[in-house]
């Protein structure tokens, strides 16, 4: 039989020119250095992240190197590098029974993004992508080799950006001006690629694959929790363009001055505000400001913030669950990665097709078990209410059949009440040897395959019971499957002490 090597090696450097890697933390031998936990992070538009702990018993305890020290963990299963990156904070602890520990914080080599600042500039709008080559450009021209990026594919283009003339950049960090004025204002993904020739961002409109293995109550999920918030939602906006004053004042340089900013009252009947009737009465007045600091014509403010309240994703609507992935032990199965879609068999969500894995945490000392987070991590109005709709159809199939599987359940019950009487008469009719031990092995056959029917039924019941959610309705048939089932294995012992007794009185005569 072939022995499966899983589980995660994790591997460190003092230095970007240090050759000679240490294992911290080593799962295939007992006696090798171990890790007392280890988490990773995988999330979209960010960086990855791997915090750990680390005691006195490790070899390395208090040799690690702050900002310069590289981590590296490997799945030792396929081979793929799940973490790279370096350390960036370590911390001391000690437990409650008197243990010392160093918990050590890490961040994957887009947090090198972090590590330079732009300078105030205006650029005419070329779209993201030109912006992204841009700053990366100015970026890379001021760090060391090892924290430039090169820009590998980019599919968000001109026509994904806005028509607001310039672009700008300010006194802020690579990744910043990124998330601020490009991923918050227009969409897409940043995506960081890890390769022997050097760090690759690609700048992608979409991302990930379509997968046929489904995540699956009853199969791989382990518990699952529905999130729901409404909490950056606008029924109203105010749009505010750039500054109406553009004279050199003395007092300029001044950090309290406020000067008057374009809006669109003067191409919307005066009225400051644009207003979406249908949420407002659903859910009334929410009104929130919305600056486009580049534009300075009230008639393409009115138009870009028309767009912006029709197309905002304020529903945030997502699963957490916890799932067994088995590809860490056969290949046959698909692994979770983030960013691709699978399908979702759980009754809540069997009215859509699949959902998209947004963030996932790897357990390193417990590597089959894997946290996601799947669904949309914003979605608009429109979007979310689709969903809902999906959600609230497969949940009334779902009560109907339940309830159509509770009563054929207690029709099996009054079912398996009669059979004792039936059994009891073929009994009483038997008067030979022969007869009697072969109903009593028949008896004992069923009885031993009700029992392992009990077992699962009971094992069932203590999984729905140890969920997140509303699981009543199957609880509840459960429970009249398991009082049928136990039912039954009475009956069967009753008639099984009833031959019994007849052989007994049989050996008397003789």
């Amino acid at each position: 039989m072939r022995t499966v090597r899983a589980g995660y090696r994790v591997r460190y450097w003092d230095s970007v020119d240090d050759r000679t890697p240490k294992i911290l933390h080593e799962p295939l031998t007992s006696k090798s250095d171990k890790l007392s936990s280890g988490k990773i992070s995988h999330a979209q538009n960010a960086a990855d992240t791997f915090t750990f702990k680390i005691s006195t018993q490790n070899s390395y305890y208090q040799k690690l190197q702050v900002i310069v020290g590289i981590i590296e963990v490997e799945n030792i299963f396929d081979g793929s590098i799940e973490f790279r990156g370096r350390i960036l904070e370590i911390s001391g602890e000690m437990s409650s029974a008197g243990l010392f520990y160093q918990e050590v914080t890490c961040e994957s080599d887009l947090g090198y993004l972090n590590d330079m600042t732009l300078a105030f500039e205006k650029r005419v709008n070329n779209g993201p992508g030109e912006y992204l080559r841009h700053i990366i450009s100015f970026h890379n021209s001021r760090v060391p080799q090892h924290k430039k990026f090169h820009i590998g594919t980019v599919t968000m283009n001109k026509e994904d950006g806005s028509d607001a003339p310039y672009l700008y950049t300010t006194y802020e960090s690579t990744w910043e001006a990124i998330k601020n004025r490009l991923i918050d204002k227009y969409g897409g993904y940043i995506v960081l690629r890890q390769t022997e020739r050097g760090n690759y961002i690609d700048y992608l409109k979409e991302v990930g694959e379509h997968k046929t293995s489904p995540i699956q109550l009853g199969k791989n999920i382990k518990s699952a929790t529905r999130n729901i918030s409404l909490a950056d939602m606008m029924t109203q906006i105010v749009p505010i363009g750039g500054d109406l004053d553009t004279q050199q004042e003395e007092e300029s340089s001044s950090t309290d001055i406020i000067r008057p900013q374009v809006n669109i009252g003067p191409v919307n009947g005066g009225a400051m505000s644009l207003s979406d009737n249908d949420l407002i009465a659903q859910f009334g007045i929410i009104r929130k400001v919305v600056v486009w600091s580049g534009i300075t014509d009230p008639a393409i403010l009115k138009s870009r913030g028309e767009q912006y309240l029709k197309t905002q994703k304020v529903a945030l609507a997502n699963w957490k669950v916890s799932v067994v992935d088995r590809s860490l032990i056969d290949k046959r199965y698909e692994k979770f990665e983030l960013n691709n879609y699978h399908p979702i068999i759980n009754a809540p969500l069997s009215g859509i097709e699949e959902l998209q894995i947004i963030e996932k945490e790897i357990d390193i000392l417990n590597p089959q078990s894997v946290e996601l987070t799947i669904g949309a991590d914003k979605l608009t109005m429109s979007s979310f209410n689709l969903q809902q709709q999906a959600a609230k159809k497969s949940m009334e199939a779902l009560l109907q059949n339940q309830l159509a599987e509770r009563k054929q359940a207690e029709q099996k019950l009054a079912e398996a009440q009669k059979e004792l009487g039936k059994q009891m008469v073929e009994v009483s009719k038997a008067t030979t040897r022969t007869a009697l031990e072969a109903s009593l092995s028949q008896t004992k056959t069923l009885l031993s395959a009700e029992e392992q029917n009990h077992q699962t039924l009971t094992s069932e019941l203590e999984r729905y019971q140890s969920m997140e959610g509303n699981y009543e309705s199957s609880i509840a048939l459960l429970q009249v499957q398991l009082t049928t089932s136990q039912t039954r294995i009475d009956n069967y012992k009753v008639v099984i002490n009833e031959i019994n007794t007849k052989l007994g009185k049989l050996e008397g005569n003789n």
